[in-house]
């Protein structure tokens, strides 16, 4: 008759321990720190050795999140081999638990890349957040309930719980989310020391110590994506009565070119209009508040109307927001 001995969390039967697996959220927890550890080092890495590649345009703004789905497999690749080297990794052995085969052995380098990759894909999604919400809710499911991931059942690979606890789960997640907050706080301090770099202040006549008022130099990133946008500013008809021309860019103001092909105001209406409705919209929207506030973009609206001997002409600063 066998005897079944419980000791300290762990089950012995026959001498062996057969260990409790990881529950799914010390694995998730430990598995987006993990990602954050490799993507870190391999970002500043990759800004140093191609800064080109690295600031090119594509990665700007809402695009720093493509350069990061870039990093995720070359992540896995480092994770493989540290876990295959070490027996763990950093977020995991913060988190108490450990990768290894059914016979608990440690995961030799082709495995744990094999599992790695496996992740990576049906898993994480490649990256994509909408599709690795899904996949990850699905996976998450199945560890709940008791299931194998389908790369474990695969590779006979599982994710034991060594000494996971509450504390532990909770450092980790807060230390992945600080580590992100941190990340973007110094992303927005470096593209704001380079949007400063990028300005000077001009002297007329030093002698008598007379200030011009700012201006952008030639080079100014900021007013070189300003040209790009106008550029891609394409003629068509916004209704029936409205056209836009098309954009230009002069400095930090940005131009919109627009024909009304019928006139049913005056020109104190007109402007009256602007006033209460397109400048209000203009200030209410976000991505245009904060061109205006954080890097001292203008919008300015030319309206060319029937009957009128000049263009009507509109401007929206962060002043008058």
């Amino acid at each position: 008759m066998t005897t079944l001995v419980i000791d300290d969390g762990d089950f012995e039967l026959s001498g062996e321990v057969v260990r409790e697996q990881a529950r799914a959220w010390p694995r998730y927890w430990s598995r987006m720190l993990d990602v954050l550890i490799w993507n870190l080092p391999l970002g500043f890495l990759v800004g140093y050795l191609f800064p080109d590649f690295a600031n090119s345009e594509a990665f700007q703004g809402g695009g720093a999140g493509l350069f990061n789905m870039l990093l995720i497999p070359v992540g896995m690749v480092i994770d493989a081999a540290v876990l295959a080297s070490c027996g763990n990794t950093p977020g995991r052995a913060l988190m108490g638990i450990r990768v290894e085969t059914m016979w608990h052995e440690r995961l030799d380098f082709g495995t744990a890349l094999k599992r790695n990759f496996r992740v990576w894909f049906f898993g994480l999604a490649i990256g994509f957040p909408l599709f690795s919400l899904i996949t990850m809710s699905r996976n998450h499911a199945r560890v709940s309930r008791g299931d194998q991931t389908t790369w474990d059942d695969e590779l006979s690979t599982r994710v034991y719980d060594i000494d996971c606890n509450p504390a532990r789960v909770w450092l980790a997640a807060l230390l992945f989310v600080g580590l992100n907050i941190g990340t973007r706080v110094y992303e927005a301090y470096e593209l704001n020391k380079a949007v400063t770099a990028s300005q000077t202040v001009a002297y007329d006549d030093p002698a008598e110590n007379v200030v011009a008022p700012p201006r952008v130099e030639v080079g100014d990133p900021i007013a070189d994506e300003l040209v790009k946008a106008a550029a891609q500013v394409k003629s068509q008809m916004l209704d029936q009565v409205t056209r836009i021309d098309g954009a230009e860019a002069n400095g930090r103001t940005l131009t919109y070119l627009y024909t009304i092909t019928r006139r049913d105001g005056s020109d104190d209406a007109f402007r009256s209009f602007f006033d209460k409705s397109i400048r209000p919209n203009v200030c209410s929207n976000e991505d245009m508040r904060r061109m205006m506030k954080d890097y001292g973009i203008t919008y300015r609206y030319v309206y060319t109307m029937p009957n009128a001997t000049v263009p009507l002409e509109f401007k929206v600063a962060w002043a008058d927001c």
